[in-house]
């Protein structure tokens, strides 16, 4: 029995193989962002639910979470009113026929039963550094899930909302984090069903690699992806430095590099990961280990401060240090009572380029894939 959740649903829309492909190997990736994800979900999951704590419960955390918590208080704090009887993390699932299990749980869930019907609104709060990301399907999938919890009340389904919150993603006017706010006309979530079932449940089975590949649980084992990379390996090799005529053919070079830089770095946390755990792989007249390298003196700046000041003037002493700016700023905000912590940021930063010591370190332009056609839904 397969159990899909909503959070794949943008995933298997744009590729269903890593649902029905049962015999490759799969891959869990967990990783720094995630956690601080999930520790941010569940602070505003209290702060939604209107869980008393206090400062102290944010003592401990990263100045990552307390960015990306204090911005969705404060778009909480602006729209929580107009979600009304708001409830945080509700399981929602349903069963199909043909026996698949669909699981999601929202953020944030309102259901509020008018004299017209059902009002139906969904908040997903969003930690990602991607803004260009669609959760179309998420938000969809989190709407028909929601609407089976209802269906027993016998009133139609008058207004559906979703809302997608971009927590890092800061109006520089409104300090608040930008957000997307889709209203959904009645019955499009019976529309969006039959697509679901069509286009992931009855798979026609081809594969579809492209961008979405670097989130896919096959990724490593996909026979499609695995394809394209020896395609893309064998167009690459030899003419790295000469490029075709024809930009199209420019582009789809740029998209196989990705792929294969991709699956270079997969491959490399892969060996490293067995050599780990079982030793130095042998094979073919060589050995693959993990060498040893020699570290490099590190100097503790409080302990070298006063033998630096003896030795050299202030102005020499400046040249031989570098002031990191999230390290100073989270020190401020430190010091700082809670709900205050980003003014004192802002000001500690006007306080440097007052004194003109902020300056700024242009950084190379990079290469970067933009989609300029309409993707489909």
């Amino acid at each position: 029995m397969k159990t899909l959740r909503a959070s794949s649903m943008d995933l298997l829309f744009k590729c269903a193989g890593s649902l029905h492909n049962t015999e490759a190997v799969r891959v869990d990736e967990e990783n720094e962002a995630a956690e601080i994800g999930t520790e941010v979900h569940a602070l505003l999951a209290k702060r939604v639910s209107r869980w008393p704590f206090g400062p102290s419960a944010l003592s401990g955390d990263s100045d990552d979470v307390r960015f990306l918590y204090e911005a969705g208080t404060r778009w909480w704090a602006a729209h929580g009113e107009t979600i009304p009887d708001a409830v945080v993390e509700t399981a929602l699932s349903w069963q199909m026929t043909s026996g698949e299990i669909i699981t999601g749980h929202p953020d944030v869930l309102s259901m509020t039963l008018k004299d017209d019907g059902w009002d139906i609104a969904v908040v997903d709060w969003k930690t990602t550094r991607l803004f260009d990301v669609s959760y179309h399907h998420q938000m969809m999938c989190y709407l028909w899930l929601s609407t089976f919890r209802a269906i027993t009340a016998d009133k139609p389904f008058a207004k559906f909302t979703y809302i997608v919150v971009y927590l890092r993603d800061i109006d520089p006017d409104t300090k608040l984090p930008n957000y997307e706010l889709v209203n959904v006309p009645p019955d499009m979530e019976v529309d969006w069903a039959a697509r679901f079932i069509t286009k992931v449940l009855l798979w026609d089975g081809v594969y579809r690699p492209g961008k979405h590949c670097t989130y896919c649980p096959i990724h490593i084992d996909c026979p499609a992806r695995t394809k394209a990379l020896a395609e893309g390996v064998n167009a690459l090799v030899g003419r790295a430095d000469t490029l075709p005529d024809d930009p199209a053919r420019i582009v789809a070079a740029y998209k196989t590099m990705q792929t294969v830089e991709k699956a270079v770095k997969d491959l490399r946390a892969a060996i490293r990961q067995h050599i780990e755990d079982h030793g130095p792989i042998q094979g073919d007249g060589f050995d693959i280990v993990l060498q040893e390298t020699q570290g490099t003196d590190v100097i503790d700046p409080q302990k070298a401060w006063p033998v630096m000041n003896g030795l050299l003037t202030d102005d020499e002493v400046a040249k031989c240090v570098t002031v990191q700016k999230n390290a100073f700023l989270g020190m401020v905000a430190s010091k700082t009572p809670h709900g205050k912590k980003q003014a004192a940021r802002g000001a500690a930063m006007g306080l440097l380029r007052d004194a003109g010591a902020v300056g700024n370190k242009q950084q190379k332009a990079r290469l970067t894939l933009i989609r300029t056609g309409v993707e489909d839904e």
